[in-house]
């Protein structure tokens, strides 16, 4: 961490942050910020009391140089930081349900936390939508489809890079992913017919004969009156 020094741009998010490793990055002369549990030790009541605040307010507290602050969004939103002073205020966009946006003021240290964040937040939103974990009694499990599920989203994004398009969605990349890995392959004989994409016949591409699919029975013009 020695390279980060001075620069407030550490961030790390509720499951890490508490008042103790605030001050110990802070004594090592190391800024950090990130969202905490109300309910984590060493931190003063009004992180969790229930406050009425309106959209837009904030309230702060600091002690020995890390400063704890809870600011109202949609729901109460608590964060420690040492890297700025929590009375900055800047503000952020809010969009209505007009579709028409609004500016709601914010702390300056929220609003930066939040911009550091965001790349996680993609990160856990594509992971979110086709994840592959499943329950198991053997912790490393869970870990392994993390790791699976981190390959995957990366090759999405490379993959969006390669083609030059950001509109590509996650599915369709999923499908060629599995079309590739699978190719016909499978480790004992089934009975039955193999699954659509892995019949080599067809070489009618998915966008022309997808759209078919259902019509099995062309319409016959009978000769019979």
């Amino acid at each position: 961490m020695e390279d980060v020094k001075h620069t407030g741009r550490i961030a790390h998010d509720n499951y890490f942050t508490s008042f103790s490793l605030a001050k110990n990055l802070l004594v090592s002369d190391l800024f950090s910020m990130g969202n905490v549990r109300p309910q984590r030790k060493d931190l003063p009541p009004m992180l969790k009391a229930n406050d009425k605040l309106q959209r837009g307010e904030s309230v702060f507290l600091t002690k020995e140089g890390v400063a704890a602050i809870k600011w109202m969004d949609k729901k109460a939103f608590t964060l420690l930081t040492t890297a700025h002073n929590p009375a900055i205020m800047t503000s952020v966009k809010w969009r209505k349900k007009d579709g028409t946006k609004t500016e709601v003021p914010c702390p300056k240290s929220v609003a930066i936390y939040n911009d550091i964040m965001r790349g996680v937040d993609r990160f856990d939103h594509r992971k979110e939508r086709y994840q592959i974990g499943r329950r198991s009694v053997k912790w490393w499990h869970r870990i392994f489809y993390f790791l699976i599920d981190l390959c995957n989203v990366n090759s999405f994004i490379l993959w969006q890079v390669n083609k030059r398009n950001r509109s590509l969605d996650q599915l369709t990349f999923r499908l060629e992913l599995a079309r590739q890995l699978i190719d016909g392959y499978s480790s004992r004989k089934r009975k039955g017919h193999p699954a659509s994409f892995q019949v080599k016949k067809c070489a009618f591409p998915d966008d022309v004969r997808l759209p078919s699919v259902g019509n099995h029975m062309p319409k016959l013009v009978s000769n019979y009156r």
